[in-house]
This record gives C-alpha cells, structure tokens and sequence, in this order.
C-alpha cells in the first residue's frame, strides 16, 4: 500500500471503524482496513475487544444512573453503537458524539437519530474540551450539574504526547460533576508480539494519525483523580471480569471506567 498524500491518507480512526463493522467509510480507509485484516488479524481481535468493553462499560454507567453520555473522537458510530447499549438500560439516555472530521456527521446513517432526538453528533477536536462543552448541541443536550460519562474508545491512542492526552482527559473530567465517570481504552506495547509490534511500527507511517503504543503506568495516569471501578484497569479482554477461557491477543491494550468522587 502506498502512502496517500494529506487528507487522502487513511485514518486509523475510521479503520477500527470499518474493522468492527461500520461500512460508510472513505475507500481508503476500506482498503487500509482489508490490508490489515489480511495481514494482522489480531488486530481486527483487538479491535472487535475494544467495541465490546465499549458496550459493556456503557451499560455499567447506565446502571449506575449515568443517562448522558459524551462520545469523543467516535468517527461515525460504530456497530453496535454507543446509543444502543445505553437505551438498552434506559431508553431515555442522551448520547453526544463527537468527531473532528467534517464528513463525518454526513455519513451518520438516518437510522442512528429518531423522533425524540436522544442522539446528536457534533464536529469538535478530541482536545477541543472548551469547544466541545461550548458546542450549542451540549449545551442544550447536556446538563453538566448530572453525571455525565466521557468516552475515550481508543482515542487516546492516536493523540501524541506532544499533544499532551492526559492534560485533555483531565480537562475534560475537571469540568464534569461528582458522579461522572470516564470510559478508556488504549492500546499497549504491554506484552506485545515482536513481530505485530514490527507490523505496526512498520505501517504506522502511512495513516493520518499513527498508532500512541503506551505502557501501563502511562495509561493509568489518565485516571488520577478518579476512583477506578470494577476491576481496575485490566487487559481489554478482562473487563468487566477475566475471559473464560482466558484470551491472548498478539497486540492488546488496557481498559478502565473510573468515577469522580
């Protein structure tokens, strides 16, 4: 695969995407995503391990009476989405997505959006967090004195350090009430396979936004401040509890849902 040049270049965002199901991707993001399905399919494990902790973390914060839910750098969302695993607890839950690409609210199929208007997707940076809450769609959508949950589905995983992703994830969660959670999930180098970690560094520098491997005690600082839930920070293939039987991936990543006090 040749590395397209600027904008035509693939998005690792809308790969993952087109990896767990979603069909409305740009074609060179199809092509990137069959590449890799071809050519590492733990990634496509990976990816599948991340969508699922994505739901099950959702319905965690529903039940706990979290009805709002801020979806940040959620490209156009994904199968299932995130509304689904949240009106599945309570129907009456608002879902905010939020993307930093302008065609992506275009492609968000009429069947995400019903009647009662319950789910809205705006275009905001990921670390736009005074744009985002200055949005007039979370401003009406929202009401930031409840507990909202901020979703970080991977994203972080494509935001630098230059970038600074703990100082945004932090700034995001200073200005939501006690009682809100967040929901990560990042990409590790944790364990990693030599040879998925060659694939990756090796084709890291064709997308738009190459892959951020972190380690663990890297990842954890996103949550201090928070009181981490459940199992903690774990595996992605361990929350909310261990697979049985137990899941090895080649690449994996760590997963979390922390609370503020």
């Amino acid at each position: 695969m040749e590395k397209p040049d600027g904008d035509r270049a693939p998005s690792l965002a809308h790969v993952y995407l087109h990896l767990v199901g979603s069909e409305r991707e740009r074609p060179q993001d199809r092509r990137a995503a069959d590449e890799v399905a071809a050519a590492a399919p733990a990634l496509v494990d990976l990816a599948r391990q991340s969508t699922r902790f994505l739901m099950e973390a959702v319905a965690y914060c529903a039940r706990q009476g979290v009805d709002q839910f801020l979806d940040i750098g959620s490209g156009t969302p994904g199968s299932p989405p995130v509304h689904e695993a949240a009106h599945a607890v309570n129907p009456a839950a608002r879902i905010v997505y939020v993307d930093s690409d302008p065609g992506a609210p275009s492609r968000v199929p009429p069947r995400h959006f019903d009647a009662t208007r319950r789910v809205w997707q705006i275009k905001a940076a990921a670390g736009d967090t005074e744009g985002i809450l200055s949005h007039g769609t979370v401003i009406r959508v929202l009401d930031l004195t409840r507990p909202v949950a901020v979703l970080w589905t991977s994203t972080m995983s494509l935001i630098p350090d230059h970038d600074d992703p703990v100082g945004i994830a932090r700034a995001m969660m200073e200005e939501m009430p006690s009682g809100s959670h967040m929901v990560m999930s990042h990409v590790t180098s944790d364990g990693a396979d030599p040879e998925m970690l060659a694939y990756v560094h090796r084709r890291n520098p064709l997308f738009h936004r190459p892959l951020q491997l972190r380690r663990r005690h890297q990842i954890v600082s996103f949550f201090d401040g928070l009181d981490l839930v459940g199992p903690g920070l774990v595996p992605v293939t361990d929350w909310p509890a261990p697979a049985d039987p137990p899941v090895v991936l080649p690449l994996s990543g760590y997963a979390a849902v922390g609370r503020k006090p």
